[in-house]
């Protein structure tokens, strides 16, 4: 979960808001339907209590045939891809038709500014991140902060060698051979500095919170403070001359500096004024959030509003203007719109940044002609163009490893026997601490994975009209860019989508306070009211909170409000408070099973009555077919011997020669091993037999069913049930 500061309004009519006491369930107006329940009575808290305490590194696991400990389940972590691997096999032990889903992200926040000069680009950010292209984006390089933790939000250079970085508390970067070398320079202030100017290799400015403007004139060996005349943040800055230049922030701030003072303009708007540009003494623009773009021909004595296009976001962060005609402005969900009559007229250009992601906006632009030009912003969204912007291109996958890499969804799907629309059950299985190499995230959020992965387990047997999608996100940590790529690409196919449930942070109780929290906007009030309804039908012991939150930004469900999809977050109500949120201490020890598997139950059922049982497909509350999981040999390649086979049991005890068969089954149930060459002729049938539920081991010792020694080769073990097959590959050496 990624915490930020909501404003919630208790829902009127809904439950109690009593935060000091359990608040019980609204009335319900759902009829328990025997079917549902008998499904959502399937809910295991044995297994959720397993499932999470695999998924956090408390106990290794079988994944691809391999033992594992997850350790960490960091986006940028190997091992995230091996818990991606473990979720994916779990969907598809239950049957369902599973697939990743990748995209392209980067393992830091945002990029703040660029500063391009024909081919050679620099962009800045968070956590110290300095990138640096000279062959036009092709390739970046990343340069050394001498300050790694510092917020990176302005750059600009002189020239190809010599340039200024600004950014948190104060800082201040220079370097004179083109980033080779980067110096910390003395600012004077620790105040959070948010742009500069480079005028020549001696004069710069610096602009920043409550009203800071530095400034110096000897290449940084000393910066002096210059009396803004306010207290508010500055945002910007552009300087044309030491004696003439602009400064714009909050509450619609304009100054002006004539070479002696800074001096009040008038904006005629309250809106956070973001960016300046200048494209000669006297003509120039300024945007801002609620749709401000300003312009001046007279150096600020008047400034005028144009007016945006129709179809665009209305806060802007960016804007750039290679002369007095020809301009460009960046800003909120991949917005970018371009000028080549001063403003007059504004065409849309398609960034392809997606439109859903808050945190992928954009929030700078900026072009070394009137062709080539880049814009940049959240998750590291870095794109470019060579041709004025008829085409944008994405060139974050240019940036070095590990700073970007290719993330997975796991999305898991059991379609409907009537219609393709959609029920989602969700949560993010992406985790992060201090330390990303040991990351557990038992409760944030291997609890809301588990979520997903129960409900698939309990719901496989059953058939229901509308399509099910059981999905673990990646990203979340990193600003819901998982959940955003899903959402947006939805939106772009057509795809309509009933209901998003998205459990975040679900296995943790704060007595006397045990209850969960159901999340929404307005627009999606109705399915909080009826999930609140099937927890008092289904789950009568599970207490609810209804909340309306204008802007529940705090986990997935967000992304998809943003995509125009009905979705809720439902966490505990002690999340907030869990003492071990994001770090390494957030263990399954610490959390409750049995309240985690209520939630679950509610998860279930509320699907389930959105997405409709077709009771004459469905043969509701039966376990599925016992399925097959970890089928891996070893040692491998084997050695061959003599014959004998036999079951060593869950410890594997028994030392025998040869190779050992390892696998998992779900359930009681009548398994055949048997062993196959390369042509798909059977060699020699190890066992065949009723095994119970938990981890097996058949021993083979490379001889076939006559008890004759095999060849030298390759052969293949297969493990079959009544749900299928799975094998492995099994090297016979000689």
């Amino acid at each position: 979960m990624i915490r930020f500061c909501l404003l919630v309004l208790l829902a009127s009519g809904s439950v109690a808001a009593d935060e000091t006491s359990p608040v019980g369930p609204a009335g319900a107006t759902v009829t328990p339907d025997p079917s549902i329940q008998a499904i959502v009575e399937a809910v295991s808290p044995d297994t959720i209590r397993t499932c999470i305490s695999r998924l956090s590194g408390n106990e290794p696991v079988l994944i691809g045939g391999e033992l594992d400990t997850l350790l960490s389940r960091y986006s940028f972590n190997s091992h995230f891809d091996r818990a991606a691997e473990y979720i994916y096999e779990r969907f598809e032990d239950y049957g369902m038709a599973v697939e990743y889903q990748t995209y392209v992200s980067c393992d830091f926040h945002f990029l703040a500014n660029c500063s391009p000069c024909g081919g050679i680009c620099w962009a800045v950010g968070s956590a110290g991140r300095i990138f640096k292209t000279t062959d036009g984006g092709a390739a970046w390089t990343r340069q050394t902060s001498p300050v790694p933790d510092a917020t990176l939000r302005g750059v600009d250079f002189a020239d190809s060698a010599t340039g200024w970085l600004v950014g948190s508390s104060g800082t201040i970067l220079h370097t004179t051979n083109g980033g080779a070398d980067w110096t910390a320079q003395s600012s004077g202030t620790s105040l959070s500095l948010n742009d500069a100017t480079a005028l020549d290799a001696d004069n710069a400015w610096a602009v920043g919170s409550g009203g800071t403007v530095r400034r110096t004139v000897d290449g940084g060996a000393a910066w002096t403070g210059v009396a803004s005349g306010i207290t508010s943040d500055l945002c910007a800055c552009d300087f044309v001359s030491n004696s003439r230049g602009w400064m714009v922030g909050n509450s619609g701030a304009i100054r002006f500096w004539d070479g002696s003072a800074s001096t009040g303009q008038t904006s005629g708007t309250t809106a956070t004024l973001q960016d300046v540009c200048f494209a000669n003494d006297h003509v120039g623009w300024i945007v801002g959030l609620a749709g401000v773009i300003l312009k001046t021909v007279d150096g600020g004595q008047n400034w005028l509003s144009q007016t945006i296009p129709a179809g665009v976001d209305p806060n802007f962060a960016g804007v750039c203007f290679v002369d007095s005609l020809e301009g460009w402005i960046a800003g909120e969900d991949g917005a970018i719109i371009h000028t080549t009559d001063g403003g007059a007229s504004w065409e849309i250009q398609n960034s392809g940044i997606l439109y859903c992601r808050p945190y992928g906006r954009l929030r700078c632009v900026d072009f070394a002609d009137s062709e080539t030009g880049w814009a940049m912003g959240y998750n590291g969204v870095m794109v470019r163009t060579e041709d004025g912007g008829a085409t944008w291109v994405d060139q974050r996958v240019n940036l070095p490893s590990p700073d970007v890499a290719i993330l997975k969804n796991v999305v898991a799907t059991k379609p409907g026997t009537v219609s393709t629309d959609e029920v989602i059950i969700c949560g993010h299985a992406d985790a992060i601490s201090p330390n990303h190499d040991l990351a557990p995230g038992a409760e944030d959020n291997a609890s809301g994975t588990v979520a997903a992965i129960e409900a698939a387990r309990v719901m496989a047997p059953s058939s229901f009209k509308k399509t099910l999608k059981f999905c673990a996100w990646s990203g979340e940590e990193q600003g819901l860019v998982g959940s955003a790529e899903y959402a947006e690409a939805a939106r772009s196919r057509g795809d309509v989508i009933v209901g998003v449930l998205n459990f975040d942070m679900i296995a943790c109780v704060n007595p006397p306070i045990v209850s969960v929290d159901i999340i929404s906007d307005e627009s999606a009030a109705w399915l909080a009211d009826s999930t609140v309804e099937c927890a008092s039908a289904y789950v009568p012991t599970l207490s609810t909170r209804k909340q309306i939150n204008p802007k529940p930004v705090a986990s997935d469900n967000y992304m998809f409000s943003q995509a125009g999809y009905d979705g809720l977050y439902i966490a505990d109500r002690c999340a907030g408070g869990y003492p071990y949120y994001h770090t390494e201490y957030d263990t399954v020890g610490n959390l409750f099973p049995d309240h985690c598997a209520k939630v679950v139950k509610m998860a279930v059922a509320a699907a389930a009555e959105l997405a409709e049982v077709d009771d004459a497909a469905s043969v509701p509350g039966t376990e599925p077919a016992a399925v097959v999981s970890g089928v891996r040999a070893r040692p491998n390649p084997c050695a061959g011997a003599a014959s004998g086979a036999g079951v060593l049991g869950e410890r594997g005890a028994g030392g025998v020669s040869g190779t050992r068969i390892a696998f998992t089954l779900s359930s009681l149930s009548p398994v055949a091993a048997r062993i196959y060459d390369l042509r798909g002729r059977e060699v020699k049938t190890l066992f065949e037999g009723s095994l119970p539920a938990g981890a097996h081991e058949i021993a083979w010792q490379g001889d076939s069913g006559e008890g004759m020694a095999v060849a030298a080769g390759v052969y293949f073990v297969a493990i079959e049930t009544q749900a299928g097959k799975r094998s492995a590959k099994v090297v016979v050496l000689r």
